[in-house]
Parts: structure tokens; sequence; C-alpha cells
């Protein structure tokens, strides 16, 4: 859900190129691996690790955006 500067990263299970990231700890991790968790009244999700998710860790910055505003 958050904006950074490069697009990719690897997974930290198995090392497979991925664009999403946990929102609370920031590793990447490919779709076999993340944890999608729904915003409640709205189409988006928060995106987990299995770790992050299993301690019940609230995202970061829960406002962040999946572009840069300046660049819209």
């Amino acid at each position: 859900m958050g904006y950074r500067m490069h697009a990719d990263g690897l997974c930290r299970k198995c090392g497979k190129s991925s664009e999403y990231f946990c929102d609370a700890c920031g590793l990447y991790f490919c779709e076999d691996h993340l944890i999608k968790v729904p915003i409640p009244d709205t189409e988006k999700f928060f995106i987990f690790c299995e770790k992050c998710h299993k301690k019940g860790k609230k995202p970061v910055a829960p406002r962040r955006q999946d572009f840069n505003p300046i660049y819209k």
C-alpha cells in the first residue's frame, strides 16, 4: 500500500521478485507469502508478513498511498 522509490524487491522467504511489502516491517513478500487484511468500507487492504500478522502489529503509516501525489 505504500510508496517506494524502488517498485520491487526480493521476497524474504523464497527470493522471487515482488512489488508488495509488509506495512508494518517494510520487508518484501511475494503473493504466496503475504497476508492481505481488508480495510473496512473500502476496496483496499493492508499487507502483512506472517510474523507481523501473528504479533498483531499495526501499519506504520495507514494513510500511505500507492503513488507519489506530486507526480499524479
